[in-house]
């Protein structure tokens, strides 16, 4: 298991990043789909596996978010806009 190769070497954390589209969006290209759907039920199972991995460990897990929190990128930003247009 990769998180099983990394204890011995001088890694503190890992950051989870999606690849995008270079086209879509307003600031990046848009996210590309994974498998699992991001923030579905099984994704949310692997992510809080992987973080438990990383308290085991004592690595940190991150989530790069620029391609996610952004307006215009599809995601949660754009449906609280929605909701308060005028934030």
């Amino acid at each position: 298991m990769a998180t099983d190769k990394m204890k011995d070497h001088s890694i503190c954390g890992f950051q989870i990043n999606y690849s995008h589209d270079c086209v879509g969006g307003i600031n990046y290209g848009l996210t590309y789909k994974s498998d699992p759907k991001l923030f579905s039920e099984d994704w949310w199972d692997f992510f809080n596996w992987f973080v438990q991995k990383g308290k085991e460990q004592n690595f940190s897990v991150s989530l790069s978010d620029y391609t996610l929190g952004t307006a215009g990128q599809g995601w949660f930003i754009d449906e609280i806009l929605k909701e308060y247009p005028r934030i």
